[in-house]
């Protein structure tokens, strides 16, 4: 799945890119888009000129029962939408693909009791077995010194309680 979605979004880009271009270089494939930008019954006009030797500037403006309209922002956006969503598509992909997505830390270190068939063991027992295996997390590198003191101090105060 995820290699296809890789390679849709690659050809979908493609096709954006192609379809900027068409638009800017053809008046007749800007004028498909002239229902969505001008409304029913408009046509676009593509107009291109130079103020400079070496660079053309183009134009569009929509046409509707004689009143003219620059439409050259609206036909900006729907290419750059052509090009943008497949990018985002595709680098989407890209990161959930490697497993960049993050995730919260679980820093709950939780101390299992194990107790066996016979006598259950006294309160002190089973503090003892809590505090040497809170040190062994804590010389062992899963929690920090703060994390250590903190659990401590809960185990000493429900021995008072």
């Amino acid at each position: 799945m995820r290699k296809f979605l890789l390679l849709l979004s690659l050809v979908l880009l493609v096709a954006g890119i192609a379809f900027t271009l068409i638009i800017v270089l053809s008046e007749d494939a800007a004028n498909m888009l002239a229902p969505l930008v001008c409304g029913e019954g408009g046509r676009i006009e593509r107009s291109a000129f130079s103020r400079r030797a070496g660079e053309v500037n183009v134009t569009f403006d929509c046409v509707n029962d004689g009143q003219r309209s620059d439409v050259s922002g609206a036909l900006a956006v729907v290419a750059a939408a052509a090009i943008m969503l497949p990018l985002l598509v595709f680098i989407g992909t890209l990161f959930t693909a490697r497993g960049v997505v993050p995730t919260p830390p679980d820093n709950d270190i939780t101390l299992p009791v194990i107790t066996t068939g016979g006598a259950q063991p006294s309160a002190a027992g089973t503090l003892k077995e809590k505090l040497q295996q809170l040190e062994e997390a804590y010389r062992s590198g899963l929690i920090n010194q703060g994390e250590y003191e903190a659990r401590r101090q809960q185990l000493l105060d429900r021995l008072s309680e």
